[in-house]
């Protein structure tokens, strides 16, 4: 059977019901409309719709187990990506740009680190590593998927590591120091934390960053 437009809306509209996510929404309205095109004598009836869904997908509860085994896989995902990361960064080639930064950040330590405005840039820069997964998320969200019918099931662990992240930093910065102690340190010690925290998120931006890749290239299966 040919399903004209409003067959099509009705389907869709069904599917959107017991789906949650992009992924599965797109999957399972593409299988059953190709499901019912190949039953010629069949006419449109959301009975034929239910029976595709339980026949090839174990029906609504066993799709909806589905899409959260896929949410906490990626929770899971980034997690790993994260610790592969942090390995990573003592094999070359990354060993190299973190030995380089390594000496940039001697430099300023032996060499300027009196000066407020180096003090001031690392601040900026770890402040900018803390932004970017939150921007990536709402540019994934908002902007490239804004007409989708469902959301991604990437974009909530996207938006769950980049507010880990940033809730992170700012737990162990009010748990270790607050910002009257940290202006109070010698500059070359406080250049030193600084420096420490810079590199340890800028792992964490890494590891986003291949988590945010293959978020863009996720598909359920």
């Amino acid at each position: 059977m040919i399903l004209n437009e409003l067959q099509k809306q009705e389907l869709a509209d069904y599917v959107k019901s017991i789906t949650r996510y992009m992924e599965t929404y797109d999957e399972v309205y593409d299988h059953v409309l190709s499901a019912l095109e190949q039953e010629p004598q069949a006419t449109f009836q959301m009975s034929l719709v239910k029976d595709v869904i339980n026949c090839d997908f174990g029906g609504e509860k066993q799709i909806r187990q589905e899409e959260e085994n896929t949410r906490l896989a990626l929770y899971g995902g980034f997690s790993q990506m994260l610790k592969l990361e942090l390995l990573n960064t003592f094999k070359y080639p990354a060993v190299v740009n973190n030995l380089a930064l390594l000496g940039l950040g001697l430099i300023f330590y032996f060499v300027n680190a009196n000066s407020q405005t180096i003090v001031s840039i690392i601040i900026a820069g770890t402040l900018i590593i803390l932004l970017i997964p939150l921007l990536l998320f709402v540019y994934k969200s908002y902007f490239l998927e804004r007409q989708q019918a469902k959301p991604s099931v990437s974009n909530y662990a996207l938006r769950y590591n980049a507010l880990f992240g940033l809730n992170t930093a700012t737990c162990v910065f009010y748990a270790s120091f607050s910002w009257d102690v940290l202006t109070s340190l010698e500059p070359v010690i406080l250049v030193a934390i600084l420096w420490v925290t810079y590199f340890f998120l800028g792992v964490f931006l890494r590891a986003y960053l291949k988590m945010y890749k293959s978020a863009l290239r996720l598909k359920l299966h």
